[in-house]
């Protein structure tokens, strides 16, 4: 893992910019290796469509030229069936 990324998961938090170029704080809840890489899940503080907070992941990928972060589509079944798992944990849902 790169050292940009490392210091982005120490950090906790980073800030995404959008297709409209509008920028959004990112907090991180959890983090872990998969076999595509490393997923973060994280929330911008925004609520859904049905109330509850907004929560997103990622495969991180390797830094931007600009050293921004690279968020990558998670592809793998198994590697959501794992981000779900976490966030049932996290939130304290079955």
């Amino acid at each position: 893992m790169s050292k940009k990324n490392e210091e982005l998961l120490e950090n906790g938090a980073f800030t995404l910019t959008d297709e409209q170029g509008n920028l959004h704080e990112c907090e991180i809840l959890f983090s872990f290796p998969c076999d595509e890489g490393e997923v973060i899940a994280y929330t911008d503080g925004t609520d859904d469509e049905n109330g509850a907070l907004a929560v997103f992941a990622s495969i991180l990928g390797e830094p931007l030229k600009n050293g921004d972060a690279n968020l990558l589509p998670i592809e793998n079944e198994e590697t959501w069936e794992a981000v779900d798992t976490a966030l049932s944990e996290l939130f304290g849902e079955e």
